[in-house]
């Protein structure tokens, strides 16, 4: 091999070793830009994560059951409407409680007259049932009297058992003839004067018909 077959090859390395350093270059800084693009989403997420989360809104918290009822509102904090309220409420309360006191006591006073009026009733029934027998005692008695004129009577003559029952209230002399035997009353009617006599048989046929319509 001579020299000048030697000196081209020689020439050449240098080229070929900075051609493959150019290459080999190329490839790492592809390699690094790879690296630096999957890097990249990872920084995102970190940067994300690494904010602060704001906080969500929370749904107030149910009131416990035993929950203590809340301190009444200090008066001095209330307002000219709540006072107007409070007001008109206590206003409306003893008007309440004024009506239930109205209406307990005219129970009461309609209690009381019921008790009277039942009493009342009591007393009446009695005073009806003492004057019932004081009017039977008195229609006894009379009966008796009744039928003693009226035996009287049927024993005297016809003529003068008229005369005197011509001068009897007519009351009294329709009672005696009603309750005389029809032959005994008869001659009777025919002794006396004949415009009395008519009156007194009008009186006795009165008499005579609602016994028959109720009978």
């Amino acid at each position: 091999m001579n020299a000048k077959s030697f000196l081209p090859r020689v020439g050449l390395l240098p080229v070929t070793l900075l051609v493959a350093a150019s290459v080999f270059s190329l490839k790492v800084s592809d390699v690094w830009q790879g690296m630096s693009d999957l890097r990249a989403p990872v920084q995102v997420a970190a940067a994300v994560a690494a904010e602060p989360q704001a906080e969500k809104p929370q749904a107030p918290a149910a009131p416990k059951a035993d929950a203590e009822p809340a301190p009444p509102k200090d008066p001095a904090l209330l307002t000219q409407t709540e006072i107007d309220l409070l007001q008109k409420l206590s206003a409306r309360r003893e008007a309440i409680e004024k009506r239930e006191r109205e209406l307990d006591m005219r129970e009461t006073l309609a209690k009381a007259a019921e008790a009277r009026l039942v009493a009342k009733a009591a007393e009446l029934d009695q005073v009806q049932k003492r004057i019932e027998d004081l009017m039977k005692q008195h229609d006894e008695k009379q009966a008796e009297k009744l039928d003693s004129l009226v035996s009287i009577y049927e024993k005297m003559k016809p003529a003068d058992a008229a005369r005197i029952l011509e001068g009897l209230e007519m009351d009294i002399l329709i009672d005696v003839l009603s309750r005389m035997k029809v032959l005994r009353s008869s001659p009777i009617l025919a002794s006396m004067d004949p415009a009395k006599a008519r009156e007194v048989t009008a009186k006795l046929a009165e008499r005579e018909q609602p016994l028959q319509a109720g009978g």
